[in-house]
């Protein structure tokens, strides 16, 4: 019987922790963004909104926490999937409006 991630399987993935920081911040931007796409350029968008501001906050405090957290690790590589899916997400939603406009 194969099951996902067992101890047995061959199936040893390092940076599955990345891609998981990756998509679910890229999901954010994207959930930020889609409903503010008719409201001028990518760039106004960002700097008028302090969502924004927030969201990348929000990225870099909670790996910051993780420093004084015995049961957790502060990873810099974290923070850059953090930030690079949250402009993924971002840049993909204002593109799927524009074209979709």
């Amino acid at each position: 019987m194969v099951k996902p991630f067992d101890s047995e399987s061959n199936f040893n993935f390092t940076y599955l922790d990345k891609i998981v920081h990756f998509t679910l911040f890229l999901v954010l931007g994207f959930l930020y963004i889609t409903p503010k796409f008719d409201t001028g350029t990518l760039s106004q968008i960002i700097l008028k909104n302090k969502s924004a501001y927030f969201l990348l906050f929000f990225t870099l405090s909670i790996e910051f926490v993780q420093l004084f957290l015995t049961y957790r690790s502060f990873d810099v590589f974290d923070i850059m999937m953090n930030v690079i899916g949250l402009i993924s997400g971002i840049t993909l939603g204002w593109f799927m409006g524009v074209l979709g406009a």
